[in-house]
């Protein structure tokens, strides 16, 4: 059996993108399209790609941008693409990279383009990588094309890890907290309840909670976490349903800070992929259906999908997004500018250093406001603990004194 990923869409028109294992290619376009999905794209995932997940060193995003950066040196130095895949072979030790150049060099050799060639590791190269390395080779413009291609997949790289490094960072101490405080209850609580039947005094509410909470632990902890678990698979299968998956990422969107910081993201990796796009010369129509494989969000995603359509109707750019209300108005009157003077790329360009500059501005604001924000919420769990352990002790001496 092979493994096959697959883009298609489903009745509604939205985008759905997954796996599936099928003796041939027919096999899993015919167990695609009995779900009800009509096939936009479908990709064997080839022995080397499914290590590669698993490689110390396999973080696919990065391994596109080093792979692209390295390319496009060799390929400014004057060597051929044959010649530059041979000394990256040489340079890449790990046997799943070279696995992966291996059977790249091979089809190369046999005849095949280098786009046709990372067609087939959709996991490892993005469709919009490929499709822009397609429009340099056809265009005799791979050179520039591999340059841009690799500054813009660093600056994404990098936005998507300064990300991750925010969310980590309360995701950490919040863990730490619920670690400590559930150490509290399972093992110093219980050494309290014997104290505290010998006072004779009605316990508080707080403390009183707190035992139940003690008691549940102690005598259910195994079916609580097997239950938590069970909630937390139940709600990523909800996720992998497109039904789902389009209402979560909507809400992602709405937030009241993180949403905004995702649109703005959002914005920057379509108006600089859309730039590069058109410098290519892929005309507008191409262009934005590609931008549907720039972002995971399946909302944004939908909203690629409508603009295509509305463009194809004889819409601009700017008014086929305007529809969706999503991005803001400053910048969709600065697109419909760029479409009025001809200057699209360029506003495009400019477009995206502003909101560099003020996403920048935001993470770190962001990140400034959370780590008060984390050591009040840390301190008032650890706070309250030691409150409704303490508080008929106190109340017990208040008494006698």
């Amino acid at each position: 059996m092979a493994e096959f990923s697959y883009t298609a869409k489903n009745i509604q028109g939205t985008i759905v993108k997954g796996r599936i294992q099928a003796a041939s290619s027919r096999e899993a376009a015919r167990f695609i399209t009995q779900k009800g999905l009509f096939i936009a794209d479908l990709a064997l995932i080839a022995d080397s790609e499914k290590k590669f997940r698993w490689h110390g060193w396999g973080n696919q995003t990065k391994y596109a941008v080093v792979f692209c950066r390295e390319f496009s040196v060799l390929i400014h130095a004057g060597l051929s693409i044959d010649e530059s895949l041979k000394i990256l072979l040489l340079q890449h030790n790990t046997s799943a990279r070279q696995k992966v150049l291996q059977q790249i060099h091979q089809q190369i050799q046999a005849g095949s383009k280098l786009a046709e060639a990372l067609h087939h590791y959709p996991g490892i190269f993005p469709p919009t990588m490929v499709a822009l390395i397609a429009a340099g080779e056809a265009s005799g413009n791979l050179e520039d094309i591999l340059q841009a291609l690799s500054e813009y997949l660093e600056k994404n790289y990098a936005v998507r890890e300064k990300i991750i490094t925010i969310m980590l960072y309360p995701f950490l101490l919040l863990s730490v907290a619920v670690v400590a405080a559930g150490f509290i209850i399972y093992f110093v609580l219980p050494a309290f309840i014997s104290l505290f039947d010998n006072l004779h005094t009605d316990l508080p509410l707080p403390t009183r909670l707190l035992l139940q909470c003690s008691f549940l632990l102690q005598n259910y902890g195994v079916v609580l976490l097997g239950t938590l678990l069970l909630l937390v698979y139940l709600l990523y299968r909800l996720y992998q349903k497109s039904k789902y998956r389009l209402l979560i990422d909507s809400w992602l969107l709405q937030c009241p800070v993180l949403g905004k910081l995702l649109i703005q993201n959002e914005f920057i990796r379509f108006a600089s992929t859309l730039a590069i796009l058109l410098n290519s010369g892929i005309v507008m129509d191409q262009a934005v259906k590609m931008l549907q494989d720039i972002t995971q969000n399946a909302y944004i995603q939908r909203i690629f999908l409508r603009a295509h359509e509305d463009i194809q109707k004889g819409y601009g750019l700017s008014a086929a997004l305007n529809k969706s209300h999503l991005f803001p108005a400053m910048l969709m009157e600065l697109l419909a500018a760029g479409e009025a003077t001809g200057e699209l790329t360029g506003v495009l360009q400019k477009i995206t250093a502003f909101c560099q500059s003020e996403n920048d501005t935001a993470m770190e604001r962001l990140k400034i406001m959370i780590e008060p924000m984390m050591i009040l919420i840390i301190g008032a769990m650890i706070g309250t603990l030691v409150f409704a352990i303490a508080l008929p002790i106190l109340d017990t001496m208040t008494v006698l004194s």
